[in-house]
């Protein structure tokens, strides 16, 4: 009886979790939600609005990996591409990226299970079912950030991909993630330290602390991810926030881009 009752309670988590807080056709024979979702991210959150999130230099470097070629880093500081045509091998075997959406597609669909570690996808999940989809793109935004200064340092495209397919599991402090994750994007104008606002608490911790606790400075300040002691500005902000409407816009272009697409 116990069991038949919480095989119940899955099934109807799953209703919801596919019905609605993920966009439609996620799962569908042709899997369209899925693409749409990634178009969304890559076109227009990271590719268009890269700056906006803190991750500008990523979005630059990505599509001068996805034209392939020897990319490099110029005196100003701007990445170009050295030699090479776009979407074509050159010297040294450097052919264009595969698409970063490979990737990020089974995080989505997963909701990063068997992508970051056991107890950051638990965490992951308490934040999803409060704010539903666009916390997966947090996440997502968030990952990329994190490790800024390591996928800026390749130019070999296909060393580039492996790491960003491998660089979530070593996320393993998922309340240093979140951290970073609900930490606003800019800095308040009055001076005084940044402290990230608290994610969405566990509905058992929530039983337990009724008044969420917001994270003391001197744990953000111990924090890898945080703010250094020796006052580095890496991470004193975070993605910012990602809204439903958004996203829900983005993904009306998208899919006019796709229908228009087939009708050629």
């Amino acid at each position: 009886m116990i069991k038949s009752e919480i095989e119940c309670k899955v099934f109807w988590m799953l209703v919801v979790i596919v019905e609605d807080l993920l966009p439609p056709e996620m799962y569908g024979n042709t899997l369209e939600g899925a693409q749409i979702a990634q178009d969304v991210l890559w076109t227009f959150v990271v590719g268009k609005q890269g700056s906006r999130f803190g991750v500008g230099k990523v979005a630059q470097w990505v599509q001068l990996m996805d034209k392939g070629g020897d990319v490099g880093v110029g005196s100003n500081g701007k990445w170009f591409r050295r030699n090479g045509r776009a979407g074509q091998a050159i010297a040294g075997g450097r052919d264009r990226m595969p698409p970063l959406s490979m990737i990020t597609t089974q995080w989505f669909m997963t909701l990063f299970i068997n992508v970051l570690p056991v107890e950051t996808v638990l965490r992951v999940w308490d934040c999803f079912f409060y704010q539903g989809e666009k916390i997966l793109m947090r996440v997502a935004l968030t990952l990329i950030k994190i490790h800024e200064e390591q996928i800026l340092s390749f130019t070999e495209p296909m060393e580039a991909w492996s790491f960003i397919k491998d660089m979530p599991k070593s996320i393993i402090d998922c309340h240093k993630l979140m951290q970073i994750c609900f930490r606003p994007r800019r800095l308040n104008p009055f001076k005084t330290p940044v402290i990230a606002p608290s994610a969405p608490m566990p509905v058992q911790q929530q039983q337990q602390y009724p008044h969420p606790r917001r994270p003391s400075m001197s744990s953000v300040a111990s924090s890898p991810y945080g703010l250094s002691r020796k006052g580095s500005k890496r991470f004193r902000t975070g993605v910012g926030s990602v809204s439903k409407e958004m996203i829900d816009r983005y993904r009306v272009v998208a899919m006019e881009r796709r229908r228009k697409a087939r009708s050629l």
